[in-house]
């Protein structure tokens, strides 16, 4: 694995990053939903299947801000619950998963997305927060933080011009996506202003970029198999600064148990990077 292109052809489950998916697609049922508040017992139960809040002890009555901001299980289980797998799986697809991004590198792989007896019963509680059959590569979750950072709209990411041969003769074109509106511009900045609470008082608060500009993104902690052993990836994708966003920016650490812990800390790293680079 240490030869793999990590960002393009390995696949992981993105954990409460898929929060965002499960959120604009409940935005495009019910936009009200933004404005709700929900009761959080520490756990959700599905038929036999029982699944944590990532809070011992529950966090009581809290709005979907704060439970988008604090990566509420229980709030989003039931928010899915009231979706459906099926139109959050078709939310996921609009935003680029399940399928190649075709940037110019052949080895992109598509990652996974769960369908037919998949979407039934208690799966929606895996599928809401973003685990079980969902798999997706750090570049796509990249170009999702991408069409939200421009509210709404995905541009073109490819890298790769064209194919030419030793004397500078192109042979094989690559074709540039166009511009195109995959959601509304509502409702993503109904996201945007919840993941900018993330960074403010959520699960990123530590970033402490209010000096350079702040920031927006969300924090992922997922439970996957790694050589053969049980354990869990850390992640945050985000963009800088906060307005008028310029860098998007995806951090993945395998085995980082805690994106706020490991991934966070490198994000801040990077945009401070940037910033100073570009007085």
């Amino acid at each position: 694995m240490e030869l793999y292109n990590k960002a393009i052809q390995v696949s992981y489950p993105p954990g409460s990053l898929f929060k965002i998916v499960v959120l604009l697609a409940a935005l495009e049922e019910e936009p009200d939903i933004a404005n709700e508040y929900f009761y959080c017992s520490g756990f959700e139960k599905l038929n036999d299947l029982v699944i944590k809040c990532n809070k011992e002890g529950g966090h009581g009555y809290i709005s979907a801000e704060e439970a988008f901001a604090k990566s509420c299980n229980s709030v989003f289980i039931q928010i899915g619950k009231r979706v459906g797998s099926k139109k959050i799986i078709d939310m996921a697809q609009k935003m680029g998963y399940g399928r190649k991004l075709n940037i110019g590198l052949l080895e992109e792989v598509a990652g996974n997305l769960p369908y037919g007896e998949e979407l039934i019963g208690p799966s929606v509680g895996n599928i809401s927060i973003g685990q079980g059959k969902i798999e997706v590569t750090p570049l796509q979750v990249t170009n999702m933080m991408m069409i939200l950072a421009n509210n709404g709209v995905e541009k073109d990411l490819s890298i790769v011009k064209g194919i030419v041969t030793e004397d500078g003769r192109m042979v094989k074109e690559f074709k540039k996506n166009e511009e195109k509106r995959i959601i509304s511009k509502e409702n993503s900045q109904i996201v945007n202003k919840f993941m900018a609470e993330v960074v403010l008082r959520g699960t990123a608060k530590k970033l402490n970029l209010e000096d350079i500009g702040g920031a927006c993104g969300k924090t992922g902690s997922a439970q996957a198999i790694l050589n053969g052993e049980n354990t869990i990836h850390g992640w945050f994708s985000g963009y800088y600064p906060r307005e008028n966003p310029k860098y998007v920016i995806t951090v993945f650490v395998e085995e980082g148990f805690s994106g706020s812990k490991s991934a966070v800390p490198i994000f801040g790293k990077i945009a401070r990077e940037i910033y100073m680079k570009n007085r």
